[in-house]
């Protein structure tokens, strides 16, 4: 299948629509799967969302050949109004009629265009575009998304503004008898994001404060407003959801999404300042001031047990002259950096730092200036979980057959199992058979295939199956030309060496030797 041409299109305008109940259809439906179709097309901005769902319509019209003009059709372009090209197409003489896409789940709509069959424009008169999250064209949850005007007729390729939620889109209309309702479609384009993401090809996710994880596709600006649940004196940005006057206690970031690992801290400035608390106070207009001197100065964190960070927020206060770089360190040492990780070294200061670190002490060190350079720190806030706990107040433990920390929302395992575990959470212990490291190796040589999990010692007294050489692992089989219990037997083959574990001899024995494994 091929698709006429991709498009560039940016919509921001948002258009709300009263909703309006239409009469409930009968008759049959034919519906098709639009997955049949080998490739998506992909807008610059949003995706082509009608390649991913299914299509149906009231009827379909059948020619004199039989050949069907299905609801399909429409999807599958090219992009003309040429019928011999394909259009769907529903019977004639009904007084309703419509065609219809409905999507796996909601997506924000945000343009549709529509290519009809280019024959006579009195068919597509007085036509509606319909977004809905209902299963039916009568549902009370459609909208109207645009409706054509009394005066005039339309043309035959349009191309319409929605920017609404749903799940399924109709075009509809209806006529007297007489005259008659038609859908003539030859190909439509449905464009928009799923819900919950924006950006070019949809790649992006919405700010995870936006309520009901809506956003507009053009720009990521929340639909709904933002969740304040987190914010101080619940003020949040309606648009960006960022928490405009900062956190509640205890929590980090411009979303305040975050646990803060800091607050419950303890922070030490140098050169000595007995304001350093500040720094971790919650509070984002309480400032600590560093003064470049002969003394390296420096902001130690010390948030209590060893954390796993993966956040750090930065509110600077008024004054900011410093230049050089900005060093972030973490460190399980309190008197020392140097054997710890750099978690941050830039000429600019960040105010929303995505990291990485396993560590107690997290140690800001501002660049080194001239005597009258100064810049202030209102607030450090660290994302992050105290050692072997996950979860929106980090008060899930880890599991205990983690090998480390685990993610701060998923509770996986981040660096694998302890040995005799597997899974994402680690929560499965080896099969018979199996052991160590995410239980990749085998303990074959054991007798009934049993040894720890752990270490792979085999469990039973005599250990070792025939053909395998005793030990403690029994992971070393007979040399050639030995069988048997702890490989005590010796075979004597024609040609080849014996099987190891019955001793049986596949090209017969050597002159004077008999029985299947020549040993007699």
């Amino acid at each position: 299948m091929t698709f006429a041409r991709l498009k560039t299109r940016l919509r921001d305008t948002v258009t709300i629509y009263d909703p309006i109940i239409v009469p409930k259809m009968t008759g049959p439906v034919k519906r098709h799967y639009a997955k049949t179709v080998t490739s998506a097309l992909f807008i610059s901005r949003f995706v082509n969302l009608a390649v991913e769902g299914f299509a149906s319509q009231s009827t379909t019209w059948s020619d004199k050949n039989g050949v069907l003009y299905d609801a399909i059709l429409a999807i599958e372009g090219p992009a003309t109004t040429q019928w011999e090209d394909g259009c769907a197409s529903t019977n004639v003489k009904q007084m309703t009629a419509w065609w219809s896409l409905e999507l796996s789940i909601e997506a924000f709509i945000t343009h549709i265009e529509i290519y009809y069959r280019s024959f006579d424009k009195n068919r597509m008169n007085k036509f509606s575009l319909i977004l809905s999250n209902g299963s039916s064209i009568g549902d009370s949850s459609n909208v109207v998304c645009y409706k054509d005007p009394d005066i005039g007729l339309p043309d035959f390729i349009q191309n319409r503004t929605c920017n609404m939620l749903a799940k399924r889109f109709f075009f509809f209309n209806e006529r007297n008898i007489d005259v008659g309702a038609f859908v003539e479609l030859c190909y439509i384009e449905i464009n928009g994001c799923w819900k919950g993401t924006w950006g070019k090809n949809c790649s992006m996710s919405c700010p995870i404060k936006c309520t009901h994880k809506q956003c507009y596709p053009g720009n990521g600006l929340c639909v709904w407003g933002c969740d304040s649940l987190y914010c101080l004196n619940d003020q949040c940005d309606a648009s960006t959801s960022v928490c405009t006057t900062g956190c509640i206690s205890g929590r980090a970031g411009k979303f305040c999404s975050h646990y803060n690992v800091a607050y419950n801290g303890t922070a030490k400035q140098i050169p000595l300042d007995v304001k350093a608390h500040y720094a971790i106070d919650g509070k984002r207009d309480t400032c600590i001031t560093f003064t470049a001197t002969e003394q390296t100065s420096y902001l130690q964190i010390d948030v209590m047990s060893i954390s796993l960070i993966t956040a750090i927020y930065i509110t600077l206060g008024d004054i900011n002259l410093l230049t050089g770089n900005h060093i972030i360190h973490c460190s399980n040492t309190s008197d020392s950096w140097t054997n710890g990780i750099e978690l941050f070294n830039g000429q600019q200061l960040n105010k929303d730092l995505d990291v990485f670190g396993f560590c107690r002490y997290v140690i800001y060190v501002p660049p080194i200036g001239t005597e009258n350079s100064k810049i202030d720190l209102c607030e450090m806030e660290i994302g992050g979980c105290s050692n072997r706990t996950y979860g929106l107040n980090c008060q899930t433990s880890c599991s205990k057959n983690c090998n480390g920390p685990c993610h701060l929302l998923t509770g996986d395992c981040l660096f694998g199992c302890l040995d005799g575990f597997r899974g994402k959470t680690c929560g499965e212990e080896c099969s018979n058979g199996r052991f160590g490291f995410n239980c990749s190796e085998s303990c074959d040589g054991c007798i009934d295939n049993a040894c720890s999990r752990i270490d792979g010692l085999c469990d039973h007294a005599n250990r070792c199956k025939p053909g395998y050489e005793y030990g403690i692992y029994c992971n070393k089989t007979c040399e050639d030309w030995r069988f048997g219990n702890n490989c005590n037997k010796r075979c004597n083959c024609l040609k080849s060496p014996c099987d190891k574990l019955t001793g049986s001899c596949s090209d017969g024995c050597e002159i004077g030797w008999q029985t299947d494994s020549c040993d007699e």
